[in-house]
């Protein structure tokens, strides 16, 4: 049987591997540093409600057992973007580089490069659980790192062209309201709320 999911505030003991992450991210997270130190922000980790409380801190380990965390994340995603035409996720992929032919195969058009790097995103038109579960099946590497963030319709018609400026990607930092970062060997998320 599948375990619960809970989601538990872990503010103060998260805070040095959610930096640690952004800092192995690509470039739009390492924008995304600069900018996050100076908010206020809370982060929840996606947990199985009866695991030992000591768990919640071993970012770092998996062994979560069988629990249902991609379904209820994919669900809670889903939900966010149902509600808001102006919102989007972008996927950093750590691995993939823009002339990878992988690209080709993998059929997803909804990708923009910065220099050789590939963000996967999709927004409120195109989400569905199939589609950001696809996303997701496809990222490769450490870290995992995923952005919620409000768009508006110029921005996004230049993510749609396949590629961004620099100053347009820093940009986008600014309208950031949640981040999620792949936690415990990647079995589940730690999510940083812009407050």
């Amino acid at each position: 049987m599948k375990k619960k999911i809970s989601e538990e505030k872990i503010n103060n003991k998260a805070i040095d591997f959610i930096i640690q992450e952004l800092k192995g991210g690509n470039s739009f997270s390492k924008f995304i540093l600069q900018n996050i130190l100076n908010k206020k922000f809370d982060i929840y980790s996606l947990i199985p409600q009866d695991i030992d409380k000591q768990k919640y801190y071993a970012f770092n380990e998996g062994g979560l057992g069988e629990t249902n965390i991609e379904e209820y994340f994919i669900s809670y995603l889903e939900k966010l973007l149902k509600n808001n035409n102006n919102l989007i996720l972008i996927f950093e992929d750590p691995v993939v580089k823009k002339n990878d032919p992988f690209l080709k195969r993998s059929g997803l058009k909804n990708f923009f490069t910065f220099n050789d790097e590939v963000y996967f995103f999709t927004k409120s038109s195109d989400a569905n659980n199939k589609h950001i579960l696809e996303i997701l099946k496809i990222i490769h590497g450490y870290p995992l790192i995923i952005y919620l963030l409000t768009i508006e319709e110029k921005l996004y018609s230049e993510l749609k062209r396949g590629y961004i400026e620099e100053n347009n990607l820093s940009l986008m930092t600014n309208y950031i309201l949640e981040i999620y970062v792949g936690a415990y060997d990647n079995e589940s998320f730690l999510r940083v709320k812009i407050i």
